[in-house]
């Protein structure tokens, strides 16, 4: 239980969170796991605060706090990973923490202003065989706690609006197949993905892909050019576990058709293998010619994309190929966990 050692942690007034260091690699951790407990209180009036989500979504470790305000989150390994607090009617809370060992925390949270601009969020995925990886067509979707369901489309996609942010159970039910369900979080504003599959047959399934899209990345079409256009993207967790601490030219390295140079003056740019022409550099929408990309840090990216030839989008075409730089801002970041089965 929460005592008087507990350590304070004061939620941050933002809305949507802002941009934070990145955490260390799991791969650079130990092993020891340890337990973290703790207790979200209203800011304002000191009163605990249920149904609040906590978690620590670089370790795939999240919590409901009770109506004590308290939280339990298992299987913590020590370093620095982002801690983060969603509860309804009160400001997004997000701040990096050390984690040395068990340890108590108490997350203040700051209630929304009246009328602040954070409204419901949306829910879209799709639901998949497990064996084929073909879209289930018919499959019924469903949201807990209220009554909304959907049924999948001949893709296997279903779509929810104006969802609520906190913790949610999703159901998903198909004559033939075995039922799952799975625990996710919802953001406020936020449109959330998710990619699951069900089986004919009582086996083990495959975790549940859940990521929350960037609304500054929604706005400048990065999710609609995923879909849509043949390049390169990278997020925020492909950044993290290519190049945490050294430069964007590792990323880079692995792209077909793209070669990394030197100009004349020593930065360096990519280049087409195919036409042995410079690609253009864009940051955050603006041609920036001369971007040495090794001296960006990719602490400061949210996301990059990479186009050669004529898959480049016509916005940001240089006859050659473009590199798109999006760089990390209040309310841009992505989440991404994997949630438990519980079937």
């Amino acid at each position: 239980m929460f005592n008087q050692r507990a350590r304070p942690l004061p939620a941050l007034a933002l809305a949507l969170g802002f941009a934070m260091l990145a955490a260390v690699p799991s791969s650079l951790l130990g092993q020891e796991e340890f337990q973290i407990t703790g207790r979200v209180l209203d800011g304002a009036t000191g009163e605990p605060l249920q149904y609040a989500v906590v978690g620590v979504p670089g370790l795939q470790s999240w919590d409901l706090t009770d109506e004590d305000g308290v939280f339990i989150l298992e299987r913590v390994q020590a370093g620095v990973f982002r801690f983060v607090a969603v509860r309804r009617g009160f400001y997004y809370a997000d701040q990096n923490v050390r984690f040395s060992g068990p340890i108590e925390l108490q997350v203040d949270m700051t209630p929304e202003e009246a009328g602040a601009p954070v409204g419901p969020g949306n829910l879209q995925g799709r639901v998949r065989d497990q064996e084929s990886g073909r879209g289930v067509e018919g499959a019924t979707v469903q949201l807990l706690p209220g009554e909304e369901e959907t049924q999948t489309n001949s893709q296997g996609r279903f779509t929810f609006t104006d969802v609520s942010a906190g913790a949610l159970l999703l159901t998903v039910r198909r004559l033939g197949y075995q039922p799952r369900s799975d625990t996710l979080v919802a953001f406020p504003g936020i449109t959330v993905d998710v990619d699951l599959t069900i089986s004919a047959a009582a086996i083990e399934l495959d975790p549940i892909q859940v990521v929350a899209r960037a609304p500054y990345l929604e706005a400048r079409g990065f999710y609609r050019r995923q879909r849509t256009t043949n390049g390169w993207q990278a997020n925020r967790q492909k950044i993290d576990e290519t190049a945490p601490t050294g430069d964007l030219s590792r990323l880079f390295r692995t792209i077909p058709g793209v070669s990394v140079e030197r100009d004349r003056f020593g930065a360096v740019v990519l280049q087409s293998r195919r036409g042995r022409c410079a690609i253009g550099t864009f940051l955050d929408g603006m041609r920036t010619p001369g971007l040495d990309v090794s001296t960006f840090p990719p602490e400061a990216v949210e996301a990059m994309e990479v186009y050669v030839g004529i898959s480049t989008p016509m916005e940001y075409d240089n006859n050659c190929g473009a590199l798109l730089i999006w760089s990390r801002r209040p309310g841009s970041e992505e989440f991404r966990n994997r949630a438990a089965n519980r079937n």
